[in-house]
Parts: C-alpha cells; sequence; structure tokens
C-alpha cells in the first residue's frame, strides 16, 4: 500500500498523485469501494431473498430484481465512469439507460407486490389477472425506457414513438400468431372462463389451471404432466370449467348386468354403493338411470355428484371396485362381452325352467297344501309366474277379477282411492295372496295393488282356484274368511278416510 505511483499513471489520476499514496488516487478509492460493495451487496441480497422464499414473501421477486439486474447495472455503469474513466459519451449513455431500465422494472415489481399480490381476497386488486398485470408492466416499462431514452440521449420523443410505431407494424407481420395468443389472452381477461386452481378440460386436455401469462395457459393435468395451451387454441376451442361458478360436478358411470337380473334390484344395489362411497355427495343424491338393452347386457349409467374434481380419479376408483363386491353379494352377473351358443331343444329347456320357478313359487304359500302345489307345477295348467317392478301397478281399482295372486318374493300394498288420496289398506308379504274378492264373489276389484318393491308373484286363474276348492273345500272356507276380514278392513278404512 505504500508503493509510489510511477509517473505514467499521472494520466488516469488526473496528475495529481505522482508522489501520493496508491488509496489517494479517486479511481483507487472506487475500485476497492466496488470490490467491497458488491459482493456484501450480493450476500446480504441473498440472504434477504432465503429468508423472504421461506416466509412466502412475495418481496422476493423485487429482492430478486434488485440483485439480479439493478445491482449489477449500477456496479458497471459506476466501474466503466470512476474507475476505466472511459470518456466516449455513448457507452456512458448506454450504461445510463441500462440503470434506469433496470431500476424501473425493479420499482414496477415492489408496486405490483404491494398493491397486488398482497392485497386480501375480497379486495378488487386480488381479483386482477395475472396476465393484466404483466401486460401493464411491459407497456410501462416501455414507457419508461421511452423517457430514459429522452433524458439520457437527449432525443426527439417523437421520432422515438415514430420508430416503435414502424416497428410495431414491421414486428406484427412478423408474429402474427404470437400477438394473436395475446390478443385472445387479452379476451380472455375479461371473459373471465377460468381463474387459477380451478379445473378445465379445453378440447381432449383436462387439468388445474396453475399459470396464465401472456401467451399460453398452463394446466396441471392427472398424471401430473404440465401442459401448455396458447391462448389462441383456447380462444378457437371448446371450454368446460369444472370449478366455477359452482364445483358441484356430476360424473356418469357406466355398467352392464345380465338380462336375468332385475332392474330395480340392479339400482338398488348401485344407489347402496353410491352412498357409501367416501367423496360422493348426498345432496344431491346419486341418481341410477337405464339406458339401453344391449346385445349382451341391459346398460345402465350411475350420476354421483363430485364437489372436489381433484378426487375425481381416487373417488371413481374406489365406485367401481365396489361393484364388483356388491354385485356378488347381490347375486348379479356383469356378462362377458361374448356370444354363447347353446345346443338344446328349446322347447323343453324353456318348459323345464318355467315348472321349476312355478314349483319354487308355488311353495311359498300357506293356503295350498305341498300336494297341490306339486300338482299345479308338474302341469302348469292355470298358474303363470309374473314379475313387478317397484311402483307397477298390479291390480288397479275396478279390474275384472279371475285370478288369484300369490306373493313369492318382495312385498306389495293393498290401497284404495286414487293416485293423489291413496289410502293403505295392508301390507302384502311373501307367502301371501290377494284378488279373492274379486275372483270369489264375481266382481270387480275394490281396491288397487301396487309392487311397493319389486315382487315375484304366481297368478292362479279361476279354473285352476275352483278345481282346487271343488276337491278340497276348505280352501273355500278359508279364502272366504280372509275375503270378509279385509272387506272389513276397508270399509274402517274409507270411514276413516271420511272423517278426515
Amino acid at each position: 500500500m505504500g508503493a509510489i505511483l510511477d509517473p505514467s499513471d499521472a494520466r488516469m489520476t488526473g496528475g495529481g498523485a505522482v508522489n501520493g499514496h496508491l488509496y489517494d488516487v479517486a479511481w483507487f478509492r472506487w475500485l476497492v469501494a466496488l470490490c467491497i460493495a458488491l459482493p456484501v451487496i450480493t450476500v446480504v441480497l441473498g440472504e434477504l431473498i432465503h429468508r423472504l422464499q421461506r416466509r412466502d414473501n412475495h418481496l422476493e421477486a423485487t429482492a430478486r430484481a434488485i440483485r439480479h439486474t439493478v445491482a449489477p447495472a449500477l456496479a458497471l455503469a459506476l466501474f466503466a465512469r470512476y474507475v476505466l474513466r472511459i470518456e466516449s459519451e455513448t457507452w456512458t449513455q448506454v450504461l445510463d439507460t441500462l440503470v434506469w431500465v433496470s431500476a424501473i422494472n425493479a420499482a414496477l415489481s415492489l408496486v405490483n407486490v404491494v398493491l397486488f399480490q398482497r392485497a386480501e381476497q375480497s379486495t378488487w386488486r386480488a381479483r386482477v389477472p395475472r396476465l393484466f398485470l404483466d401486460l401493464t408492466r411491459f407497456l410501462l416499462v416501455v414507457v419508461g425506457a421511452t423517457l430514459v431514452l429522452a433524458a439520457v440521449w437527449d432525443s426527439d420523443i417523437g421520432g422515438i414513438m415514430t420508430a416503435l410505431g414502424v416497428g410495431t407494424i414491421v414486428i406484427g407481420l412478423a408474429l402474427q400468431e404470437t400477438l394473436g395468443s395475446i390478443v385472445s389472452g387479452v379476451a380472455l381477461l375479461f371473459e373471465r372462463p377460468f381463474a387459477e386452481g380451478d379445473w378445465i378440460r379445453v378440447g381432449d386436455t383436462v387439468g388445474r389451471v396453475v399459470d396464465m401469462n401472456w401467451r399460453s395457459v398452463r394446466l396441471r393435468t392427472f398424471d401430473e404432466d404440465i401442459a401448455t395451451i396458447p391462448h389462441l387454441m383456447i380462444a378457437k376451442d371448446l371450454i368446460l370449467n369444472y370449478t366455477e361458478p359452482a364445483k358441484l360436478h356430476i360424473e356418469r358411470i357406466s355398467i352392464g348386468f345380465s338380462y336375468d337380473d332385475a332392474p330395480n334390484l340392479v339400482k338398488r344395489t348401485m344407489l347402496d354403493i353410491a352412498r357409501s362411497t367416501e367423496g360422493v355427495l348426498m345432496d344431491p343424491p346419486p341418481e341410477v338411470h337405464t339406458l339401453s338393452y344391449d346385445d349382451f347386457s341391459i346398460a345402465y349409467e350411475v350420476r354421483v355428484y363430485v364437489e372436489d374434481y381433484g378426487r375425481l380419479l381416487e373417488i371413481r376408483d374406489d365406485f367401481t371396485t365396489r361393484i364388483w363386491y356388491a354385485a356378488k353379494r347381490a347375486g348379479l352377473t356383469i356378462p362377458f362381452p361374448i356370444r354363447t351358443l347353446h345346443f338344446f331343444d328349446g322347447q323343453t329347456l324353456r318348459a323345464d325352467k318355467a315348472a321349476s320357478d312355478l314349483a319354487q313359487g308355488l311353495s311359498a304359500t300357506t293356503v295350498l297344501l305341498p300336494s297341490e302345489t306339486s300338482d299345479l307345477a308338474a302341469t302348469g295348467v292355470g298358474a303363470t309366474m309374473l314379475h313387478f317392478g317397484a311402483g307397477e301397478y298390479v291390480v288397479r281399482a275396478g279390474d275384472d277379477g279371475g285370478t288369484l295372486y300369490v306373493v313369492v318374493a318382495g312385498r306389495a300394498r293393498m290401497v284404495i282411492g286414487g293416485h293423489d288420496d291413496e289410502q293403505i289398506v295392508l301390507t302384502l308379504g311373501r307367502g301371501e295372496f290377494f284378488g279373492e274378492l274379486a275372483l270369489h264373489h264375481g266382481e270387480s276389484s275394490p281396491v288397487s295393488i301396487v309392487a311397493t318393491e319389486d315382487v315375484e308373484l304366481v297368478a292362479l286363474s279361476a279354473e285352476a282356484v275352483q278345481q282346487l276348492m271343488t276337491t278340497r273345500p276348505a280352501l273355500a272356507r278359508e279364502v272366504d274368511d280372509i275375503a270378509g276380514a279385509r272387506r272389513r278392513t276397508i270399509e274402517s278404512v274409507q270411514r276413516l278416510g271420511a272423517r278426515g
């Protein structure tokens, strides 16, 4: 440090420090100051950025702008002016312009953080789209750069604006698609069909919006991939928003079951599965619809309501997995999409199956003796198996008699009155019969019989019943007693209804 400058250094020091110490020279003091200050500022800003990042503070962006652009640009300008003593006015103006543009960019970043990114969600500032802020910031930087050029370079603003206008036209012709994406992005800002965090579908791509910049929208798909879709493509395609205006989403799941499975049993099973699946809403309730009768199965569609679209794959997987177990428990068959050829005597096989079903159904009744049921099942004359779905009318009040029905499975209700003022007389279950009022007395039915749930019945014709009563008179008396008791019950219900 005690070395004396060579006389040739007088040019750099202005000729006033030939016999002085090195630290007495102005350019050396600037060099030392810059060598110390720039690393210190860089380290301090780096630590500040690290702390802000851990606290998830948006001021991190401003600190980065100062560390990466403003501080280096300012150090470079000071180094060139006071250490290298560059006398070229052009280089000085270039460096000054670089410093001012960097400072303007950092200042706009600070304004953006203070006014918008730290704003509360309930304020209008929080609802300003990021793309609009980016475009506004870019325009302000351009305006600031224009003012800097006018001040530093002593240029005519009118000339600069003219040059910018001509340049804009040339750039616009060269970048038509890119500018089209920007214009489409601005249109999306005003329309706001979605926002960051929404689950949307654009064309065949489904994902959650993670970013929306001046050129494109980025979606994170279910596969954790990032799909980048330009605004120009979004403007030309259909957009489905699964999050707004309501988070409610209907998921449709199709499934096929065998023709041997009663549709209402299938529907009850599917509803039970839906109600037990986590993530499926109970309000609105799930729905099951019969879609079509296909080649090898009856097609059903289950509609479940989901609020968290991000869990859709998980909920769907849980539901479809439970279908197999529930179908096994309920005795339902999910058929293979194949054709099976059977070589048999069709008439014989159908007759054997009908006789077996009839025998099983007749065994449910308590009014017929085993020998009587076996005889009816063997001959099949005057006895038929019938199936009714929940809500269907088996008999309507006023229908002509002539058939006695025995409940094999399920439940039905005996009612009087119309649909709006229906009054239940009694409920009929397995082994009970009805139709005796019209059959025994030869009159039209005074009541209606409605299937409360899916019900299987054996229908006995008047001839078959008459033959049974002829061979066993006690049966006629038993049916007559039941008919009289039910008639009194009907009259009692009618009197109560009249009083009400």
